[in-house]
């Protein structure tokens, strides 16, 4: 059956119980293309209903284990992690979870989703305030993913790198990661609103290095780039005149350093 109705139909079923018996039902057709699928709802539920992505993990848990495919059952490992650590903070667990699917990929030879595996877990690692290893976790997905030439994986991980720095208030190191970004979005041909994401990252730590006139530069990139996307041209402008207006005061006195990101929604792996 087509991974797209096999997915629509599982959805749709009133229970869990139902849903579970369904995939008894279709065991022939439970692959890794399906669970993918499956995991990629886990995560749209994440923030808009958290008890149905913990339920999705589950049933991609149970996916793995009767198709007898570890690999389906890594994609349900970092489903549960997510929903640990974004939907309840739970960043414990989470790791542990993280680390389970990455020894799943790395005993099958898959390294790009073993260094993409661990995304998730950097921000859990921040959130438990071990911002070393969070970074040194984050280097070596680097590695891995050059290694690979998987240069828009590698851009997002670096992004997740620059944010960890400039929470920790590294932001000197914060800019060069978010600089890097930028040179990989555009060497991928990645679409605009990533590299305007970048753009108004590098806005922010330019801010709180005070240079300012760079900041609004970068800001206003941002503007351009994301002016059909409301939402992100809105909080860009109110960013852009906050800007503006640093550039008028900053001699009067300190300005409070600013922590927030377009990316500070927790990456999920």
């Amino acid at each position: 059956m087509d991974t797209e109705i096999l997915l629509e139909e599982l959805l749709v079923l009133p229970t869990l119980e139902d849903q579970r018996s369904f995939l008894h039902a279709h065991r022939v057709d439970l692959d890794e293309a399906f669970a993918t699928a499956l995991k990629s709802q886990a995560d749209h539920y994440l923030r808009t209903n958290i008890q149905q992505s913990f339920q999705t993990a589950e049933l991609l848990l149970l996916v793995g284990e009767i198709s007898e495919n570890p690999l389906c059952r890594a994609l349900g490992l970092l489903a549960e992690a997510n929903a640990h650590t974004i939907g309840m903070g739970a960043h414990q667990p989470a790791i542990e979870l993280h680390n389970e699917a990455a020894d799943i990929y790395a005993a099958h030879d898959r390294p790009v989703q073993q260094a993409t595996s661990q995304i998730g877990k950097l921000w859990a690692l921040v959130s438990l305030g071990f911002y070393e290893e969070a970074i040194q976790t984050g280097r070596w997905g680097e590695r891995i993913l050059e290694s690979e030439e998987e240069w828009f994986l590698l851009a997002k991980l670096t992004v997740n790198i620059g944010i960890i720095y400039g929470r920790n208030g590294d932001d000197r190191s914060a800019l060069k990661q978010f600089d890097r970004a930028k040179e990989l979005y555009l060497i991928c041909e990645a679409e605009d609103e990533y590299i305007a994401g970048v753009e108004y990252d590098r806005a922010i730590v330019l801010r709180n290095l005070g240079q300012f006139e760079a900041s609004i530069e970068a800001s206003q990139t941002a503007l351009r780039m994301l002016g059909c996307n409301r939402r992100s041209f809105q909080r860009c402008t109110l960013w852009n005149a906050q800007c503006l207006r640093c550039v008028h005061v900053h001699l009067q006195g300190s300005l409070p350093r600013l922590l927030s990101s377009s990316h500070d929604t927790k990456h999920s792996s």
